[in-house]
């Protein structure tokens, strides 16, 4: 008897991607004066970053998506996404940005959350060169960007640029049915992307502790260069050497 194939559509939702601005000691101390006589004088300065681009009221805005009413699997969709310098000060700072990916499925409840069986990997975010992951302090989750050299007040440096869903979304297939039909089950149909990003900000004066004591990290990490994809020891551009 001759088997039947039912292939469901693959639907990919756009869940909402919340964006978290925040700073790491937002309000650190700054050295106004770097001579001998002066270096125990200090005033309270502002470190922040902004992220600007395609964002409205803490939501990523995808327009190329809205274009298309729904997501194509393997499309780069096109993103203007930047962080910005906006200290209270003349002052320079180093960025780090960091972005989370999941998948989160409708439960019996009608709610979405988290599921832990589909690959975040498989959600692929486009990053403008100049860019550096941190390996060590990145996952399938969790991808972790620094900007070695630092950033001018009010200087806006580019940082998304797209966002892609692999096409490998639709060869995760599990077959099931009867004698004589087969059912194909996409382990992504009805899934639902969620994203987040989160940059904060240090100062360069006594850059090196300030890393350190705000980051966790040395001036020195083994990155992975995003025009590359070259992973080598890189180092912070330290000013106050």
């Amino acid at each position: 008897m001759k088997k039947f194939y039912k292939n469901p559509l693959v639907l990919l939702t756009l869940g909402l991607l919340v964006i978290g601005a925040s700073t790491v000691g937002a309000t650190r101390a700054a050295m106004i004066s770097q001579s001998e006589a002066d270096r125990v004088n200090f005033k309270t300065a502002t470190f922040d970053v902004e992220i600007t681009g395609d964002v409205d009221k803490g939501q990523i805005q995808f327009k190329e998506i809205d274009e298309d009413e729904s997501i194509k699997i393997g499309k780069l969709y096109k993103e203007n996404i930047s962080v910005k310098n906006t200290s209270g000060g003349n002052y320079d700072e180093y960025i780090r940005v960091v972005v989370r990916k999941s998948w989160k499925s409708e439960s019996e409840d009608g709610e979405y959350r988290k599921n832990l069986s589909l690959t975040p990997a498989l959600i692929e975010i486009e990053v403008e060169p100049g860019w550096y992951i941190n390996d060590d302090e990145s996952t399938d989750e969790q991808t972790v960007y620094y900007r070695l050299t630092p950033v001018a007040q009010n200087e806006e440096v580019p940082f998304i640029s797209g966002i892609r869903v692999n096409d490998k979304v639709i060869r995760e297939v599990q077959h099931g049915g009867t004698s004589t039909t087969i059912t194909n089950e996409y382990s992504y149909n009805g899934a639902c992307m969620d994203i987040s990003i989160q940059a904060d900000a240090v100062q360069t004066n006594s850059g090196r502790d300030a890393i350190s004591a705000a980051w966790g990290i040395k001036d020195s990490f083994a990155g992975i260069d995003i025009s590359t994809g070259n992973k080598s020891t890189v180092n912070f551009v330290i000013e106050d050497e």
